[in-house]
């Protein structure tokens, strides 16, 4: 039983196709080199990269009890190491990047696979698959970090964040509840406008499941009052004021879940 965490870098192809490759790759390779350095630190193994993406997994070789929170500290430094590079890259006339992670923890296969010629350490399992799919839904949202509920359990009286939606990836009909992960706990006392945000948005989370649209549009609104930068209030903004627009389904018809059409 092992956490799995991808991260891609969004914005890097607009950073590459003007410049040179040998710019290209000195900037990847540093931006890689602290990502993987912070990964190590907490006590993941990487796995592998994938152009600016990266895979790796918590708790093998090596088990550790709190290889989840590990990985979503890991997923944290991705943030803080991004808002670094950023700073550096100010001035140059270079697109701002964000970063996306996506954390699941669950049951896989591990070990040495591949051909008689080539082989690798590495992670296969269903888990792995859905952990791959929560780094991209992050685009839906506008989050940094999202985790499962099978992570969020493991790590919620040590980090400050809130349940986002109940979603069902491309080509998986089971059901999973996502966070979004922001800080340490204690990140949110530290930020009253996040906090006040968090709180309506929960309550126009409440709403819309309780199919009350226009009660949840003015909870997505009070958030978005107090962040207008919100990605998920706005997100949930539109699609409460979509639903509102169409005829209401039964209640026992309605599950509030969303699904992703992408990979």
């Amino acid at each position: 039983r092992l956490t799995m965490l991808f991260s891609d870098l969004a914005g890097f192809t607009s950073i590459s196709e003007a410049r040179e490759p040998e710019e290209v790759v000195t900037m990847l390779n540093g931006y890689l080199s602290r990502v993987s350095d912070a990964l190590v630190r907490r006590g993941g193994t990487l796995d592998k990269y994938m152009g600016d993406g990266v895979m790796a997994f918590f708790g093998a070789p090596v088990p550790r009890e709190e290889d989840a929170l590990s990985a979503c500290l890991a997923g944290l430094d991705h943030l803080r190491i991004v808002r670094e590079f950023n700073a550096e890259l100010a001035g140059t006339g270079a697109p701002t990047l964000h970063v996306r992670v996506g954390v699941h923890r669950g049951d896989v296969i591990v070990g040495s696979i591949g051909g008689d010629n080539a082989q690798d350490y590495t992670v296969i399992g269903d888990a792995v698959n859905l952990a791959a799919r929560l780094e991209p839904a992050n685009k839906v949202y506008g989050t940094g970090v999202l985790c499962s509920e099978d992570v969020w359990l493991e790590v919620a009286e040590h980090l400050d964040g809130r349940e986002i939606d109940m979603i069902r990836v491309k080509g998986k009909q089971s059901v999973v509840r996502i966070y979004e992960v922001v800080g340490e706990t204690g990140w949110l006392a530290e930020h009253p406008t996040q906090r006040a945000c968090f709180s309506a948005y929960a309550e126009g989370l409440e709403a819309y499941r309780a199919q009350r649209f226009s009660d949840a549009m003015v909870a997505f609104e009070r958030a978005l009052a107090a962040d207008a930068s919100d990605g998920p209030s706005a997100t949930m903004r539109a699609r409460a004021a979509t639903a509102l627009k169409q005829p209401q389904p039964r209640p026992e018809l309605w599950s509030g879940v969303y699904n992703l059409t992408s990979k």
